[in-house]
């Protein structure tokens, strides 16, 4: 959630929708809801996941350890999760039934995150304290245009939306939703300024003394002016005089 505040202190609060970098990449993939990207461990029930009907996309854990795909808008029991001080993880069963999606904002508000599995151990100790669980695992094929693997996720809840590309909603405490890429918004960059050095060759001829300081500076004043009318003042200027030798010619006058 850290990434997240910090992107809404980005926004401007009179903006209403800015483009960050997810897209829709087609290919559904199984991820952490905390963020740690792809499920390279699993634990699967036999013929799982079946995506029944083509509409299972959140995981379920049995008291026995093992996985189902369901629907992610059934109330169920879910386990949170949150770091001890001494760097271990401490899972918190609540017992009322919530969807997916409410598990998810409720663990996030009151511990880290829902539980996400990395191990055999970690699986065996969720399983001991639950019954019929959501935990932190989910499908989708959103992709970050930077290669990113975080697989950290912010939708925005009810309503319907849809697109490939996404949008942060500013007056939506910065919840993400789907939108047409064609769509003209602000947007978001990320990383250090890309500086791009362009060498400009002039060529001038004048009465006036070019070697003289005040005159070079009086020179990049006018060429600043010109940029800025073109939208260009993120700019820095350096006078660079070149002489270039004029060549000396003779006379031939013959014999």
């Amino acid at each position: 959630m850290d990434d997240e505040n910090q992107l809404i202190n980005t926004l401007d609060s009179n903006v209403t929708s800015s483009w960050i970098g997810l897209y829709n990449g087609q290919t559904n993939r199984w991820l952490w809801s905390d963020g740690s990207g792809i499920a390279s461990f699993t634990q699967w029930s036999s013929g799982e996941p079946s995506n029944s009907g083509g509409v299972e996309a959140c995981g379920l854990m049995y008291d026995n350890g093992l996985w189902n795909d369901a629907q992610c808008g059934l109330a169920m029991a879910y386990v949170c999760y949150e770091i001890q001080q001494d760097g271990s993880k401490k899972y918190v069963v609540y017992t009322q039934g919530q969807t997916w999606q409410n598990s998810q904002d409720l663990c996030r508000q009151k511990h880290t995150d829902l539980a996400c599995v990395q191990t055999v151990q970690a699986n065996l100790a969720i399983a001991a304290v639950t019954n019929v669980v959501w935990f932190g695992l989910f499908k989708d094929s959103w992709y970050w245009s930077d290669g990113t693997k975080t697989s950290f996720r912010y939708w925005k809840r009810g309503g319907t939306y849809s697109g490939n590309c996404v949008s942060v909603e500013g007056t939506q405490q910065g919840r993400w939703i789907p939108a047409d890429c064609n769509k003209k918004a602000t947007f978001i960059c990320q990383g250090g300024l890309k500086l791009k050095k362009t060498v400009i060759k002039m060529k001038v001829q004048s009465d006036v003394d070019l070697t003289d300081s005040t005159t070079s500076s009086l020179i990049l004043q006018k060429l600043e002016t010109i940029l800025s009318e073109q939208g260009l003042t993120d700019v820095q200027l350096k006078y660079e005089r070149v002489f270039q030798p004029q060549l000396k010619t003779t006379e031939n006058t013959g014999c």
